[in-house]
């Protein structure tokens, strides 16, 4: 309180070792890695430093120019890229103080107090004969405004006036540093002497990242750290890198065992790096992070929209018997007639504009609705399940154009694995990540691209993932699919390995899931089976796999079942079965529960999940929140009211609704086994 007296009073500024951080600078260029473009337009800056007295003394310059013989630096770039740590390393080559800006301190609540403290911090960095620098500097030299109307857009204006003014007559180094170079105001274009852009490391660059922020003698590294593998897997900037590197310091440091053993491992750089990115994600949260919460406010602006509708309508109904009754009794006289049927204009008029009122609200929830179907299923595994319990498409990779099927989670639900048919029973699995709030773009799997494969599933601890493939076995060619694994090593897969018999046969076998115990579920058109094609199970043995056992009655019929997902603890089941009585359409799913050891009569799933389609291909995401599943539901399956144009047509084979397959997912709930009364 006394501050501000003072400064009220006397409009005197604070001392300046309060407006500036003052840095003995111990970090040097050798302790930062830069792009080889970024060190050049460096060297190329502390050189301009090192002659200045050359150019502007010994050769005259500024007995020429009395203003702008100063050094103004720009670093620009996104952040973490290296521009705070080159601003100290170039005072510790100048051999002089880095004097830091605190905008805390120089922003001022009185009128005119800012431009002074911006005053004092140049007067200071002379009289020190120091480097100061503006960290975040468009916190500070934003554009101006152009037309004027508050004080505070004319203190703005005044402060960004003041900073040029300075600027053009201070004789030492200034550093702006921003990650918002545009916001700049454009006057600071022509006075600062050189423009350098901090660009995000490559792959080299990261290794060498990663190498520099861990002491060469002192850090205990374990023998599985691979630093090339980092920077190729995880493409961050210099600050993520070090924000994962302290990290994983910290995750190894509390494993149980002596300090004196203990290392840091691969997997503590990986969740280090991993727990970066993750608060990312925490930082980009909306309001639309909580789709729950907007579909709740949806159904309640719903529910009062049908009540005042209903209201109206009863209004209007009686309003209808007035004007019936007052036409009956005319014999009452003409001027009771004309006084009611004033009331009755009035009130028509009142329940119009209510009537107006509630239209501009029912469009007004339309809207939010319409905002809410596109929001909600593109926050794929960020949102709590839907209460309405009806399917919602997957947008984005997993439901485009093409003809998309399988769905299968890591652990952690931030890496998805599935397939795209290409046509003539002809698949590659695909894979993508989940970065920045969405599904990245897909790449083929490490272990796809050459033969026909599909159905990945990826076991629920994440050290195998399974799949079907017609690839060759010990060099001898496949006319149908077998069961495939790869192992996890590392954060790649190892090499594809053929299950042996009995699993696989010269017959098909599809769709391979496991329980946490290690047991394999699948189906397959081998011989002996009670249909077309039947699901069977394999228990893990000491050797392998044990002899597959069929469902039985409860799960297989005299059709053709398929596709089984079986819940990590056996608990219950998921399956397609084709053509079946109860069925909607080709193929739909069914569910059968796990009682003992006995397996329910499969149950037909309901609440929108099949259609007069296929519905087939699922699998319940890892938190056991969604169920996942392929359909191909489409835009014609009723038949439109007016025939097709070709324009209409064409248009809409380019979406996704074309008919060819798509992933959707739906609340666990719509699987639930129902209650035993």
């Amino acid at each position: 309180m006394a501050d501000a007296i003072r400064d009220l009073l006397f409009g005197g500024a604070a001392p300046a070792r309060e407006l500036v951080e003052a840095v003995e600078p111990r970090r040097s260029f050798d302790d930062v890695v830069l792009p080889a473009t970024t060190m050049r337009a460096l060297n190329h800056a502390l050189a301009l430093v090192r002659k200045h007295d050359l150019i502007f003394h010994q050769w005259g310059l500024s007995e020429r120019h009395s203003t702008g013989v100063g050094l103004a630096f720009h670093f620009a770039g996104p952040p973490g890229t290296g521009k705070t740590v080159c601003a100290e390393a170039l005072a510790y080559a100048l051999g002089k103080k880095l004097l830091v800006v605190r905008y805390a301190e120089l922003e001022s609540r009185w009128v005119g107090q800012t431009s002074k403290h911006v005053s004092a911090v140049f007067r200071s960095a002379a009289r020190q004969d120091a480097v100061l620098f503006f960290d975040e500097a468009d916190a500070i030299a934003g554009r101006r405004f152009t037309s004027v109307t508050a004080a505070y857009e004319r203190e703005a204006n005044a402060i960004v006036n003041v900073l040029l003014h300075e600027l053009e007559s201070f004789p030492g180094v200034v550093i702006f540093a921003t990650n918002l170079a545009a916001n700049i105001d454009p006057a600071f274009e022509r006075r600062i002497r050189t423009h350098i852009l901090f660009d995000m490391p490559n792959v080299e660059e990261r290794e060498r990242i990663w190498r520099v922020q861990l002491h060469a003698r002192k850090t205990p590294l374990a023998d599985d750290v691979d630093f090339a593998a980092l920077a190729e897997a995880y493409p961050r900037s210099g600050g993520d890198i070090k924000n994962a590197v302290l990290k994983a310091a910290q995750i190894a440091t509390v494993e149980p065992g002596p300090d004196a053993d203990k290392r840091i491992h691969q997997r503590h750089f990986v969740q280090g790096i991993e727990e970066v990115i993750a608060g990312e994600a925490v930082m980009a949260q909306s309001l639309f992070d909580a789709p729950s919460a907007v579909a709740e406010r949806v159904g309640e602006a719903q529910e009062e929209l049908r009540g005042e509708i209903a209201l109206l309508a009863e209004r209007f109904d009686g309003l209808e018997k007035t004007v019936r009754r007052v036409a009956s009794e005319q014999s009452s006289g003409r001027s009771e007639i004309e006084r009611q049927q004033s009331q009755l204009l009035e009130a028509l008029s009142t329940e119009r504009r209510r009537s107006q009122r509630l239209l501009l609200i029912g469009i007004g929830v339309a809207l939010i609705l319409a905002i809410a179907a596109l929001v909600v299923p593109l926050l794929h595994a960020q949102s709590a399940p839907d209460s309405s319990l009806a399917p919602a498409m997957v947008q984005g990779v997993l439901a485009t154009p093409d003809d998309e099927l399988n769905s299968a989670f890591s652990p952690d639900g931030k890496t998805v694995y599935f397939s795209k048919n290409l046509g003539d029973r002809t698949g590659v699995i695909l894979v993508s990540r989940w970065t920045g709030g969405k599904w990245g773009t897909p790449e083929v799997a490490s272990f796809s691209g050459r033969f026909s494969d599909y159905d990945p599933f990826m076991s629920p601890d994440g050290s195998r993932l399974y799949w079907i493939s017609n690839r060759p076995v010990g060099g001898t060619a496949k006319d149908d699919y077998d069961i495939w694994v790869v192992e996890k090593q590392g954060k790649s897969w190892g090499e594809p390995m053929h299950l042996p018999d009995p699993i696989n046969t010269d017959a098909q076998e599809f769709y391979p899931t496991v329980a946490t115990d290690g047991t394999l579920y699948f189906s397959s058109t081998r011989p002996g089976g009670k249909g077309r094609g039947d699901i069977y199970r394999a228990r893990r043995d000491s050797i392998g796999f044990s002899a597959p056992e069929s469902l039985g009655d409860s799960v297989n019929s005299a059709l053709h079942d398929a596709d089984p997902y079986i819940a990590p603890d056996q608990s219950f089941i998921i399956f397609t079965s084709y053509n079946r009585p109860d069925g909607a359409g080709d193929g739909d799913l069914y569910v059968s529960y796990n009682h003992g050891g006995q397996w329910s009569s499969a149950r037909h799933l309901e609440n929108g999940i099949n259609s007069a389609a296929r519905e087939y291909c699922p699998i319940v995401s890892p938190d056991g929140r969604w169920l996942y599943f392929t359909s191909f539901r489409g835009l014609l399956d009723t038949p439109p009211a007016t025939p097709l144009t070709y324009d209409e047509l064409s248009r809409r084979l380019r979406t996704p609704l074309n008919g060819s397959g798509n992933v959707y997912r739906i609340a666990a709930a719509a699987f639930a086994e129902p209650a035993t009364p």
